[in-house]
């Protein structure tokens, strides 16, 4: 499958979630997300993973759908006759080859699996001599290779960033699309419900950072959410991973003009060529039409966070609407207008022109 046919997005329903037929009814709406699943769940029985499974691959139709399995599991599967039937029945477009698998174990089994479209390898553990072992076995195999990492459970478990992106030029290198795990820790899965993710430094971020860091560092060539996810997390993913869209709630001074208004109401994109100290809106100056309407008031000291709009004072610069990213003193040329949300803080740092920035006004 060419590296543009991939899905971005998968979800993951597995035996854990249990309104799994409702998350499925809400993607349909929303988004052309695949799905990832699990034979491979200690807390429960491989028969009960195999009845889910095959329940949820009648429900997804023709949607992408990659299901992570131990060599253990698998040979279970294949020695019993009521299970080999059953999985044989699920159309598989990535088997997730966890624990134990070796090329020369699973080549003989592999030929009687004709649901199976493609492979993908453990992205977290393998060496690049095994990464080209398995590229030339799917290729003569006639299979779609993929690889992902792992997700790490375990507190302080989990990958560092520099490891990822180390990891991630090598499948680049082979032309090979990679996902990483990125956790929801607002609704995490058990048994210990401190997310699923490939990074560490992801664990207890927002689902909005993560997605930001994902899509800015370049680390993923996809993204697969292990951890449950609601309506609006799943609108989230679709907006900033897919749609490059990016809301923030922001609080605003009660006595702003038409003028400023007009300006913060209007999309932003922030430049790439940013400061340590502002983040500036590419088109804010063209919003205000001209600077003579920016009148200058409210002006304040700005601390991290701050909205601000230049005033005509500052000459050809009126009109241009910043975010302040470290503590700035008053001046008079520019005007405080509002401050970001304290939650919405960190994602400021990943903020650039490629992402669309609404600001949204809590009541």
């Amino acid at each position: 499958m060419p590296l543009n046919k991939h899905p971005q997005v998968l979800i993951g329903i597995d035996a854990r979630n249990s309104n799994w037929l409702k998350t499925i009814r809400e993607i349909d709406k929303i988004s052309d997300f695949g799905y990832f699943s699990s034979l491979h769940l200690p807390e429960y029985n491989l028969k009960e993973q195999l009845i889910f499974l095959h329940e949820l691959s009648k429900h997804i139709g023709t949607r992408p759908l990659m299901v992570d399995i131990s060599y253990e599991n698998f040979q279970l599967i294949h020695k019993d006759f009521h299970f080999k039937k059953m999985f044989s029945q699920i159309k598989i477009d990535w088997l997730r080859l966890d624990v134990g698998f070796k090329i020369r174990l699973f080549q003989h089994n592999l030929a009687e699996y004709k649901n199976i479209q493609g492979l993908c390898i453990n992205a977290s553990t393998l060496n690049e001599d095994e990464i080209k072992q398995w590229k030339l076995f799917c290729k003569n195999n006639k299979l779609d290779l993929t690889a992902s990492h792992n997700y790490y459970p375990k507190q302080y478990t989990g990958l560092s960033l520099d490891t990822v992106d180390a990891m991630q030029k090598i499948f680049q290198q082979h032309k090979i699309y990679t996902w990483g795990f990125v956790p929801n820790i607002n609704n995490p899965k058990p048994p210990l419900c401190d997310g699923l993710p490939t990074i560490e430094m992801m664990r207890n971020n927002s689902l909005k950072e993560n997605l930001l860091i994902a899509c800015t560092q370049n680390i993923f060539s996809g993204i697969i959410i292990a951890d449950k996810v609601n309506t609006n997390e799943l609108v989230t993913i679709k907006d900033i991973y897919l749609g490059k869209k990016v809301y923030i709630k922001v609080n605003l001074m009660n006595n702003l003009t038409e003028a400023e208004i007009k300006i913060i109401n209007k999309p932003h994109f922030f430049r790439n060529d940013k400061s340590t100290y502002l983040l500036r809106s590419t088109a804010s100056r063209l919003y205000a039409q001209s600077g003579s309407l920016v009148t200058p008031h409210n002006q304040k000291k700005r601390e991290r966070g701050t909205i601000t709009i230049d005033n005509k004072l500052f000459k050809r610069y009126s009109g241009e609407l910043c975010i302040v990213l470290k503590n700035l003193p008053k001046d008079t040329r520019t005007n405080v207008v509002g401050w970001i949300n304290r939650q919405d803080l960190k994602i400021m740092d990943y903020l650039n022109s490629q992402y669309e920035v609404v600001f949204v006004v809590n009541n």
